[in-house]
């Protein structure tokens, strides 16, 4: 973690070490800084030149000088003063903290809005506000952010209008808030207004604002809407991006930023699409041919022919309207200058990707020989030989009768040379050297040699991780969640619920004489039996008692819950001793009369209060059933274990009893039983004595 000073503290240093060190002033700034970079402080918005803390209170009086205007009339030494304010803002970052600090930006505002018929007063301003705020655009607030999009109307001044958008530019770098308070704001429905009138003098600044509003910078942020901002931008004003394209064609300064705003716009494939049926593609073809000598120019045509190729129409397109020849004979021009060397290869290698038919046309344009020019001329850039080696391996990778010609020009020299020098690029260099048909020494990177394959197992120099080394990001939830992968919903398992009765009857191997396909066929039957005895009902709650929407999401940060009762009874103060009941020494309070008499005060436990709060806390009351404000949810019931089939009651009923349908007879295979012994009338003879 960076630590911060304040201006204060490092002039009181400095001040420390030129009195009791008796340092010069050079001396005691140096030794200053020194000890504050040792201890971690970031000094990048102090002053730590030598009279600091006059330069301050240099620019704090310019700021309250500036502030007495905002009760009287505005005058030349108003303008004069912003001036002031300006150049001391121009010296660095640590002077606009300093101005910042000392309400420089609602001065500022408070001025430019009571000069409403000063132009130049209000020029002035925002020239003092746009040095302010660069690099520093936390100052923005609401009532800048209402400043801005009110003076972008089509009625207001173009001069105002110019400076306007450089300052929103600068509220805008490196600060996604701002960004998305201005989106929410209909910035872009005025600037898309602005583009449609089409006014060249300030077109400049307006397409560099559209840029900016689309930037993903802020590291603050862990997650921007830099994708959606460009969604919002492209509906509203990529049309009007293309015509103005067409009109100002032949004016290089405005063709290089308007192609630069396409190219950043493109960021769904529709969107390309809506390009070419504008008729971009033949634009872009022009402006090539016009401006092959300007290097700026044919690197945003570079990036913008990439961007339409991402889709497959446009790509197969591009390449049909005849801009291959073209694009190798600019690549070739241009090959000197690292940056449109990489973009010209970024764009052959995404014209050739997946598509054979573009490959033989960039292969008949004379690409290979371009491109091995470019990696002999440029050996050690790293940018160059990955886009290279992308480039070459998408152009034979489905034209193999391609591989002799791209090995005569000594290709496959180069790439080992490159997979010797570029440790992180050799996936890359392997990848065109197998296509080329040379021959690479694969390895298998997700295989180990055997053994316990786990996250825990202890890998050594001779072992490759095996499959249970690496863990793959969640497609559940919201932590750790892949990004390019849909995010499915997350739930918790619980353990195996108990049955809630217990059926005790046959299973279904037994009476399936009336059994069918869709289930057992009988008429309606309704059995009489005895009222059983009343049972306790189960006293749980039901799946409706339970508020699901206030249960919070699973794995994502919450802010601590805690609970409030009712308020217990007091408890009895401390039996120790205070403070008072020590020896205090004698220079406090009014005992030596020839010393400063400091307060003297005695510390006693809490007395307890003469009466207790009753009434309720906020815990006491029961929240709000949300069935009486949404909608009711589905309400179950859970019922008691009722009692066995056998648990009857104590004189039968009609229950008791299985009547069923006329059907074939039945067996049943009961115990053998005991036969009768057999009595005759002898038997009943009575017993003679003998």
């Amino acid at each position: 973690m960076v630590l911060t000073i304040t201006q204060q503290t490092f002039d009181e240093a400095v001040q420390e070490n030129s009195n009791d060190l008796g340092m010069s002033p050079e001396e005691a700034v140096t030794e200053a800084v020194a000890q504050f970079k040792a201890q971690g402080v970031d000094l990048r918005q102090i002053v730590t030149e030598v009279g600091a803390s006059s330069c301050c209170e240099n620019l704090v009086n310019i700021v309250k000088q500036l502030a007495e205007f905002r009760d009287k009339n505005v005058s030349q030494e108003c303008s004069d003063l912003l001036l002031a304010l300006k150049q001391e803002c121009d010296k660095g970052i640590q002077y606009r903290v300093q101005a910042g600090r000392a309400s420089a930006y609602d001065v500022i505002l408070d001025i430019f809005l009571k000069s409403e018929a000063e132009k130049d007063l209000k020029q002035t301003a925002l020239r003092a506000m746009i040095s302010l705020m660069t690099k520093q655009p936390d100052l923005l607030d609401a009532k800048g952010i209402q400043i801005i999009v009110a003076n972008l109307e089509k009625t207001s001044d173009p001069d105002i209008q110019k400076l306007i958008l450089k300052w929103c530019k600068e509220c805008c770098l490196m600060h996604e808030m701002n960004r998305q308070h201005l989106i929410d704001s209909n910035i872009v429905d005025k600037l898309s207004a602005l583009l449609q009138e089409g006014n060249s003098y300030i077109l400049k600044e307006l397409l560099t604002v559209l840029r900016v509003l689309i930037l993903d910078d802020d590291v603050r942020v862990e997650f921007g809407r830099a994708h959606e901002h460009a969604r919002i931008i492209a509906v509203e004003t990529l049309t009007h991006i293309n015509e103005l394209l067409k009109k100002y064609k032949t004016d290089d300064a405005l063709v290089n930023d308007l192609m630069l705003t396409i190219s950043a716009l493109l960021v769904r494939t529709e969107f390309c699409v809506q390009v070419e049926e504008s008729g971009g593609i033949e634009v872009i073809h022009e402006v090539m041919t016009n401006f092959t000598k300007n290097e700026k120019i044919i690197r945003q045509c570079f990036k913008i022919i990439k961007a339409l190729a991402g889709n497959d129409s446009c790509k197969v397109h591009i390449i049909q309207k005849g801009l291959a020849p073209t694009i190798s004979e600019s690549l070739n021009i241009h090959q000197g200058v690292v940056q449109t060397a990489t973009a010209g290869l970024h764009c052959i290698a995404a014209l050739s990707l997946r598509c054979p038919d573009n490959s033989k046309v960039l292969f008949e344009a004379s690409v290979p020989e371009v491109i091995i020019e470019i990696m002999k001329k440029h050996p050690d850039e790293k940018s160059v030989q990955k886009t290279a080696s992308w480039a070459i391996r998408n152009m034979v990778s489905r034209s193999r009768y391609q591989n002799t010609h791209f090995l005569e020009l000594g290709t496959e020299e180069l790439l080992h040379k490159n997979f010797a020098k570029f440790k992180d690029l050799q996936y890359d260099t392997k990848a065109a050297l197998r296509d080329l048909g040379c021959e690479v020494d694969l390895k298998e990177e997700w295989t180990g040699k055997g053994g316990k394959i786990s996250s825990e197992t202890h890998l050594d120099n001779n072992m490759c991780p095996g499959p249970g080394k690496y863990l793959l990001p969640p497609l559940v939830g919201y932590k750790d969640h892949d990004p390019s992968k849909y995010r499915n919903p997350q739930y918790s398992m619980g353990h195996k619920l108990g049955l809630a009765r217990k059926d005790i009857g046959p299973g279904p191997k037994y009476h399936t004489e009336n059994m069918t396909t869709y289930g057992k066929a009988h008429p309606p039957a309704y059995s009489l039996a005895s009222r059983p005895n009343e049972l306790t009902a189960f006293q749980g709650p039901g799946p409706a008692a339970y508020d699901l929407q206030n249960a919070p999401r699973m794995k994502e940060q919450r802010p601590p819950a805690y609970s409030m009762s009712y308020r217990h009874a007091l408890q009895h103060g401390f039996e120790t001793p205070g403070p008072n009941n020590y020896d205090i020494p004698t220079t406090i309070g009014p005992k030596v009369p020839d010393k400063h008499a400091n307060g003297a005060f005695s510390m006693s436990h809490r007395y307890p209060f003469l009466s207790k709060e009753v009434s309720p806390g906020p815990a006491k009351y029961d929240p709000t059933n949300p069935n009486t404000y949404k909608n009711k949810l589905p309400a179950y019931s859970m019922s008691v274990k009722h009692p066995a089939i056998h648990d009857r009651g104590t004189y039968p009923g009609p229950s008791n009893y299985y009547p069923k349908l006329a059907g074939k007879g039945g067996y049943s295979f009961g115990l053998k039983t005991d036969t009768s012994p057999y009595i005759t009338a002898d038997d009943e003879m009575p017993c003679i004595n003998r």
